[in-house]
């Protein structure tokens, strides 16, 4: 069997589950948002058939592109719809970076940081941790177009970078059709032709696509007791790219792939990456609880009385003994200030900074943590 393309079976059972009622109101919906992804839920793909949820989860580089595929075919049949009735001339060029990812319940994928092993590369995974570090977000080539004065001919090159989801077995097809294999395997930017003839780049008319990589930690309390918390880099692309920011806690789905670098030929060791496909921020539904009619009237009461501040400090980590100004000086943190701007055209910030000093095992971190 063709290592590049997945069995027919599978693609046939792709095919009718893509063509599920729900599933094609969904793609519907998902163009008519002006959305590039489409979520789909891995409980409903296990409910319809458990080989093609197992082959989603264990073997994703081989079928997401029969599922990208899928979709791109029925997006386009929309989007020509759409062309046909507002004549938009750029539905062809996004037609193409429409893809599927997942959501709902992963059972052993679901793993910190620290479970990703190589038990689970080129596996579908779902993290939960916190964003400690983003780069800035930039331009990755993916088609490069070049000009040579000599001859006055074009030359296109396309560029399979190895942060993709898969390469189908019609692009491998393409390639040894027309003799750039070996241009393919290779991602230098070529600056002579195949006579010697130096090229021109023509940036205008080379695509670029966002690129961005995270840095997710995992969270403080699912870290073993006496070990450092364990970090995993997550790449994202097109749409996904500032997404989140540094403090937040995410949930990413993606493919934990690995990647190689100079120093592979040396040593074997290769580097890790999840090349995310959904990126959730889980901070928003942790900062905004639900408060309903009572709570409201509680927090009316609490207001009016003379101590409400020593409450506050009382109510602050009660498992913690002590520390009374601590818990005041964290509280006063949490709920902030005014922020001023003076006459004079001084800025007075609201928020302040803390610094907390002491011995090991004096809850400073469970402290700040809350």
């Amino acid at each position: 069997m063709d290592p590049f393309e997945p069995h027919n079976d599978y693609e046939n059972l792709v095919i009718r589950y893509m063509s599920r009622p729900e599933i094609t109101s969904k793609i519907q919906e998902m163009v008519n948002r002006n959305e590039t992804r489409l979520v789909l839920n891995i409980d409903s793909v296990r409910d319809f058939n458990e080989d093609l949820a197992r082959m989603v989860m264990k073997n994703p580089l081989k079928i997401m592109p029969v599922f990208n595929n899928n979709l791109r075919e029925q997006t386009n049949e929309a989007l020509d719809d759409i062309k046909q009735k507002t004549q938009n001339t750029l539905t062809d060029k996004k037609s193409s970076q429409y893809e599927v990812t997942w959501d709902g319940t992963f059972g052993k994928y679901m793993v910190s940081p620290r479970g990703l092993t190589a038990e689970l590369v080129n596996c579908t995974c779902c993290i939960q941790g916190i964003v400690t570090r983003c780069s800035i977000v930039k331009p990755l080539l993916n088609r490069s177009v070049h000009y040579c004065e000599e001859t006055k001919q074009g030359n296109v090159k396309e560029y399979q970078d190895e942060f993709s989801i898969g390469n189908t077995k019609a692009n491998l097809d393409a390639n040894f059709a027309n003799g750039k294999m070996a241009s393919y395997i290779s991602n230098n930017v070529p600056t002579k032709d195949i006579h010697g003839n130096p090229l021109s780049f023509e940036y205008g008319l080379s695509q670029f696509r966002d690129f961005q990589i995270l840095l997710v930690q995992e969270p403080p309390e699912r870290t073993p007791v006496g070990q450092l918390p364990r970090s995993v880099e997550v790449v994202l692309q097109d749409d996904l790219v500032d997404k989140v920011k540094p403090g937040d806690r995410v949930q990413i789905v993606g493919v934990f792939k690995c990647v190689s670098n100079q120093s592979t030929t040396l040593s074997g060791n290769f580097k890790t990456y999840l090349i995310a496909s959904n990126v959730q921020s889980i901070t928003t539904e942790l900062e905004v609880p639900k408060i309903t009619g009572d709570d409201l009237r509680h927090i009316k009461e609490i207001s009016g009385r003379s101590d409400v501040f020593d409450v506050l400090a009382n109510s602050f980590s009660p498992s913690i003994y002590g520390h009374s100004y601590i818990k005041k000086a964290m509280i006063l943190q949490l709920l902030g200030g005014v922020e001023k701007n003076l006459e004079n055209g001084t800025h007075l910030r609201g928020d302040i900074n803390i610094l907390l000093i002491g011995d090991p095992s004096t809850a400073k971190s469970q402290v700040t943590f809350f």
